[in-house]
C-alpha cells in the first residue's frame, strides 16, 4: 500500500498544467470579513472582446448578465483584457466599501451566496457553452487565508487552466485590478504587456476623403496612389476637420461627427465614399495583429497596403454602385470590427484605406470613423515596473529573466510611432530579478498629464513592454 502511495504522489508531482481558458475568474472573495462582500472577478484574457449579454454565474450564487440593449450596446461587452465584478451586493454599495472607482464595472446583486467551505463556481454564455469553471477549497493545499481572514483567493498563473489550485495565491482583495505589489516585490509575470495592442489610428484622427460620387475604380487603393482622380479633400484641406465623418442628425459616440460629408440624400444615386490614411509602424510583423474598432453606417470595407482585410456589411472590391448588405440605425461602436493576421503590415510607411458604402441612394445618414490598433509579439525580458512622473521621479524596471541584462542603447518613448525616441545612454545592467531605473525628466523633460511609454529593445523595433 506504501509504494502504491508513493507511485501516486509521484505521478501527481508530473501530472501537467492544462492550457488556460480565454476568460477567466481572477479572484475570488468567498468568506469575506465582517463589513465585507462576496465577489467574484471575471477577466478577459485576450485581445477580443466577448458578447457577455445573458452569460450566466452558477454554483451557490447565481447571476445573469443583461440582456442586450441597443441604447447601451457596449455595455453587454467585455473588452479586451477587462476585469468586471460580479458581487453579493448592489454596485453602489460595493464601490464603497471596496473603493471601486467608475471605471471598473461591477454587477449584482446575485441570488444566493459562496460557500465558506468551498464549491464549484462557473460561468456560460448564453448558449450553455462552459467558458471556465473553478472548485475552490477552504483547506490546505488552497491558500487558508482566503477564509474569512480578509484576503480573497488570487488567480496568480495566467497561463494555465485555472481548476488548479497550483495557480492560485491570496492577497488583500482588489476588485477589478492586478494584485498590488509590496515594495520591489519581484514581478515575474507581468500583467502589462503588448497583447492589448497599440493604436496607431484614432477615431478623431484626419483621412484624406473622396465624397463626389465618383467610381475610382480599383487603384484609389493601392500604396503608390497619387492623387490623380479630383475630388478628394487631403488632410490638413479645408474644411477636414478629422473623424468622425458623415452627416448624422441622432447622437453619435465621441468624438461625433467633425467633418460632414456629402449627403447622398442630395445627390443621386449616392453610394460610395472613399478614406486613405498613411502611418508609420516600425515594430516587428512576424506575428503582429491588427484590429480596427468602427464607428460605422451603413457599410466599410478595409485595405491595408492594397491588400483586403476585413470589413462589415461589406465584401473586398465591391462595384462602386453595390449597396451595403444591412442596415445600421444609429452607428454604434463596433469593437474588433475588423482583426487581421498582419501579413500585410510592412515597417516603414502604411497606408489603410477604407470604402464606405450606403444601404440605398437615399438614405438619410453617413458615418465613418475607426480606430486601429497593431498587437506586436512581446519579449519576455526588461518589463516596466512603475513609473514615477515628476521632477526626481523615474521610471523603474524589472528583470524577470534567469540572467542580467544590461540595457544601455535600448530605447523609451511615449510615440509608437517613434520607437527609438530616448536612447538609455550607457550601460544599465539588471541582475536577475532586478530592479534599475532611470530619472523620469531625463526621458520626458515635459511631465505629460497622460502618457503610454514604451520600452524597445537596441534594435529600434523589438517592444519588449
Amino acid at each position: 500500500m506504501k509504494h502504491l502511495l508513493c507511485v501516486a504522489a509521484l505521478f501527481h508531482a508530473f501530472v501537467p498544467f492544462a492550457q488556460a481558458e480565454q476568460v477567466v475568474f481572477s479572484e475570488v472573495m468567498y468568506h469575506p470579513s465582517a463589513g465585507g462582500y462576496e465577489y467574484v472577478e471575471v477577466q478577459n484574457l485576450t485581445a477580443t472582446p466577448f458578447d457577455i449579454a445573458q452569460w450566466e454565474l452558477t454554483g451557490g450564487a447565481d447571476f445573469t448578465f443583461p440582456e442586450f440593449n441597443d441604447g447601451t450596446p457596449l455595455n453587454t461587452f467585455l473588452k479586451a483584457f477587462e476585469r468586471v465584478v460580479i458581487c453579493s451586493t448592489d454596485p453602489t454599495t460595493f464601490r464603497a466599501a471596496y473603493g471601486v472607482p467608475p471605471s471598473v464595472r461591477v454587477f449584482g446583486p446575485w441570488t444566493g451566496s459562496l460557500s465558506n467551505g468551498g464549491e464549484r463556481i462557473n460561468l456560460k454564455d448564453k448558449n450553455g457553452v462552459p467558458l471556465c469553471t473553478l472548485s475552490y477549497d477552504d483547506r490546505a493545499p488552497w491558500p487558508l487565508e482566503a477564509d474569512g481572514a480578509g484576503h480573497s483567493l488570487t488567480l496568480s498563473d495566467t497561463s494555465f487552466a485555472i481548476d488548479d489550485y497550483r495557480v492560485w495565491t491570496s492577497g488583500a482583495p482588489t476588485p477589478g485590478f492586478s494584485p498590488i505589489l509590496v515594495a520591489e516585490e519581484s514581478f515575474p509575470n507581468p500583467e502589462v504587456n503588448l497583447s492589448t495592442g497599440i493604436p496607431y489610428i484614432e477615431y478623431a484622427d484626419s483621412w484624406n476623403f473622396h465624397d463626389q460620387n465618383t467610381n475610382l475604380g480599383t487603384a484609389w487603393k493601392d500604396t503608390a496612389y497619387n492623387y490623380i482622380d479630383a475630388g478628394w479633400t487631403l488632410v490638413g484641406a479645408a474644411g477636414n476637420n478629422g473623424g468622425l465623418y458623415g452627416f448624422e442628425s441622432s447622437a453619435l459616440p465621441a468624438p461625433g461627427i467633425q467633418t460632414p460629408l456629402l449627403d447622398s440624400a442630395t445627390a443621386a444615386n449616392h453610394i460610395t465614399y472613399y478614406f486613405r490614411k498613411e502611418f508609420n509602424y516600425d515594430g516587428n510583423t512576424t506575428g503582429a495583429t491588427v484590429t480596427i474598432d468602427l464607428i460605422n453606417d451603413d457599410s466599410a470595407y478595409f485595405y491595408l497596403n492594397g491588400s483586403p482585410i476585413g470589413g462589415q456589411r461589406l465584401g473586398p472590391n465591391p462595384d462602386w454602385k453595390a449597396t451595403s448588405t444591412g442596415t445600421v440605425n444609429n452607428a454604434v461602436e463596433e469593437l474588433a470590427a475588423v482583426t487581421h493576421n498582419g501579413t500585410a503590415l510592412v515597417t516603414g510607411t502604411n497606408v489603410l484605406c477604407a470604402e464606405v458604402h450606403q444601404v440605398n441612394d437615399s438614405s438619410s445618414d453617413c458615418v465613418f470613423g475607426a480606430r486601429m490598433s497593431i498587437a506586436a509579439p512581446t519579449n519576455a525580458s526588461i518589463v516596466i515596473n512603475e513609473v514615477l512622473p515628476s521632477v526626481g521621479g523615474f521610471i523603474e524596471f524589472f528583470n524577470p529573466s534567469g540572467s542580467s541584462i544590461d540595457i544601455g542603447g535600448w530605447y523609451l518613448t511615449d510615440d509608437p510611432g517613434n520607437l527609438t525616441k530616448y536612447q538609455i545612454p550607457g550601460s544599465l545592467v539588471i541582475s536577475s530579478s532586478g530592479f534599475g531605473s532611470i530619472d523620469f525628466v531625463n526621458v520626458f523633460p515635459a511631465i505629460p498629464s497622460n502618457t503610454v511609454i514604451y520600452l524597445t529593445e537596441d534594435d529600434g523595433s523589438t517592444v519588449a513592454n
